[in-house]
């Protein structure tokens, strides 16, 4: 009995736990394969378009396999350096773009001269009307011709006489020279009224100090404007606050930097936009040389641009909000090259598009050796 259990043959190993073991090795190198992989970010076609035009990917890993109807699963492989091409059509494209900004940043400031030109007028022939200046033969110059581009006048000039609706300083000022009871009330209104008017927001004095000369003023009338006050009393007042009124106008009036009226806010922000826009042309210019030594190194690239193919200067005629948004995903990607560099990236079922149709390679759809091999396993267990 003894000896029969000793010559029994032992079993073998079942053919299904081979398999089993064998399923399970494949499927450890797969995943080790997959885990030693650097893998891009890449899901969708339109990020192909900027990966091509910047020269981020090798063209011989870059390939497509059709789907059914019009999808293809793609995939490549990220450089591992940044080639000259590469850098040379993203300083291009970088340019265009600042060309684009600085010409928006140029209209807008041109825009907002023309809203404070029209406040500067206003302001202007108020002051004028403030003080009775008779115009010169060639007007009151607020802002000067010096200040004109070829492209553009910027010179403020008024040529027309204010509408007289009360009476100025300088006729205030001769009228004291002969004040008598009968006319004081008369001379004390308008004088009143003219302070006013200097402190109006239509006039607009930006100055502090001529902001409190003339509250100050405004003030000590105030007091004497009642029907207690005398008629001497209200000439005092004129006669002490008139000279402080003509200090401020004559303070107004005076030039600097090739401009009048600078205390004013209108001419204050008119100057200041005019400063930017002066700044902007320069940046335009300088922008405008660098560009066109960009543009002699991509006179031949042909452009994927939003399922376009296109030349240099076609893609420079594009509307430019439309080639922002273009742009900023080609910059995502340029600047994300140091993460992607040498990574693979393979998306399914992506529709048909012109990058994908002329830069990568028509394949076959690979067999699938695993549902291969699993479809004929019960064969083999079978058999053996």
């Amino acid at each position: 009995m003894n000896q029969e259990k000793k010559n029994e043959p032992k079993r073998p190993f079942s053919n299904s736990l081979v398999l089993i073991v064998m399923g399970v090795i494949l499927a450890l190198i797969v995943m080790q394969n997959y885990l030693e992989t650097k893998v891009a970010r890449i899901s969708f076609n339109y990020q192909l378009e900027p990966l091509v035009n910047l020269d981020l990917i090798q063209p011989d890993d870059s390939r497509k396999t059709a789907v059914s109807g019009n999808l293809v699963t793609f995939s490549g492989r990220f450089r591992e350096h940044l080639t000259a091409i590469g850098k040379e059509r993203y300083k291009y494209l970088d340019l265009l773009d600042t060309e684009h900004e600085l010409e928006f940043e140029k209209q807008q400031q041109e825009s907002q001269l023309d809203v404070l030109r029209k406040r500067t007028e206003e302001a202007a022939s108020l002051f004028l009307a403030i003080t009775g200046r008779t115009l010169a033969h060639g007007g009151y110059t607020v802002v000067d011709e010096i200040f004109n581009t070829p492209d553009r006048i910027n010179a403020i000039i008024i040529h027309e006489e204010p509408k007289k609706s009360f009476m100025p300083l300088a006729e205030i000022s001769d009228e004291m020279q002969h004040a008598n009871a009968s006319n004081v009330d008369t001379l004390f209104r308008n004088f009143q009224f003219l302070v006013r008017s200097l402190r109006s927001p239509l006039l607009g004095i930006g100055s502090e100090p001529m902001k409190q000369t003339l509250r100050a003023v405004d003030t000590n009338l105030a007091k004497v404007a009642g029907d207690a006050a005398s008629s001497g009393q209200r000439l005092a007042a004129i006669d002490q606050a008139l000279p402080k009124v003509q200090e401020v106008c004559s303070q107004l009036n005076q030039e600097v930097d090739h401009m009048r009226l600078t205390q004013l806010r209108s001419v204050r922000d008119y100057k200041e936009t005019l400063d930017q826009l002066t700044s902007t042309m320069q940046k335009i210019d300088e922008n405008n040389e660098r560009l066109a030594k960009a543009r002699s190194t991509v006179e031949q690239v042909v452009w994927f641009f939003n399922n376009q193919e296109l030349s240099s200067r076609a893609l420079e005629k594009q509307d430019p909000e439309m080639f922002h948004q273009w742009f900023v995903t080609a910059k995502e990607e340029w600047q994300n090259f140091d993460m992607n560099r040498g990574a693979y990236f393979k998306a399914p079922d992506q529709p048909l598009n012109k990058v994908l149709e002329r830069t990568f390679k028509s394949e076959e759809l690979p067999p699938n050796y695993i549902s291969y091999l699993l479809s004929v396993a019960p064969v083999f267990l079978i058999l053996f």
